[in-house]
């Protein structure tokens, strides 16, 4: 009987561009040989964070796709459940948003609430991330952050995309503004919101940024959901 293929050999048959990935990096292959436990979301937040302090935005996602293989090689092998694999990668997006957050250098008041499968802690590797950007004040500056952020994560570059960004479950969708402030996300849900735009809030969680003003607007919607 032939033995298992380890991690690497695992991944190769799984997908061919994270095997490269892995076998040209060092720290990737230290990670997917690793048995310790992964991180748990805060420990992901500050690895990921610590990535931007000392890389930049090229830093955040190279780390970024170091912690997916890592948490790919331990699926692929048998160690996770799929239950366990969508909260892992969820964690990860969530760490991954709170760095870029760091990285723009985005106004303190300014919060992300993450809905869909990332809301719902359920995502997989070719799922896109859906934000929804909450202004505690001055708008027009979480404009520019929230813009900056979604270019950050979004944008290709010599080291990949970190994530698919899609801000369509919005007030409105992509005709919408980008970012509005609590006060008008209250009086656009009590008024004007149609039933998708309701159940779009189903799964809403404040992933990163000003964790009040974020649970401020998941809390209120919730009567309404």
């Amino acid at each position: 009987m032939s033995e298992a293929p380890g991690p690497e050999g695992a991944l190769a048959g799984a997908s061919r561009s994270l095997a490269d990935f892995v076998a040209g990096d060092d720290r990737a292959r230290e990670l997917t040989r690793d048995d310790e436990p992964l991180p748990d979301a805060a420990g992901y937040r500050a690895i990921l964070v610590a990535a931007v302090d000392d890389g930049g935005e090229a830093g955040l996602r190279l780390e970024k796709r170091r912690r997916l293989a890592q948490i790919a090689a331990r699926d692929v092998t048998g160690r996770m459940d799929v239950r366990e694999v969508g909260r892992a990668l969820s964690d990860l997006a969530d760490a991954a948003i709170e760095a870029a957050v760091r990285a723009i250098d985005a106004p303190p008041s300014l919060a992300i609430v993450a809905m869909g499968k990332l809301g719902a802690r359920e995502l997989n590797y070719v799922s896109d991330i859906d934000l929804m950007f909450v202004a505690g004040e001055d708008v027009e500056a979480a404009t520019r952050a929230a813009g900056a952020l979604v270019r950050l994560l979004g944008e290709h570059s010599s080291g990949g995309r970190a994530y698919e960004i899609d801000t369509n479950l919005r007030p409105e969708g992509r005709s919408g503004a980008l970012v509005r402030s609590l006060d008008s996300y209250r009086e656009y849900y009590a008024k004007w919101a149609r039933p998708w735009e309701f159940q779009a809030l189903l799964k809403a969680r404040v992933a990163a940024g000003d964790l009040a003003v974020g649970d401020a607007l998941v809390d209120e919607t919730r009567d309404l959901v």
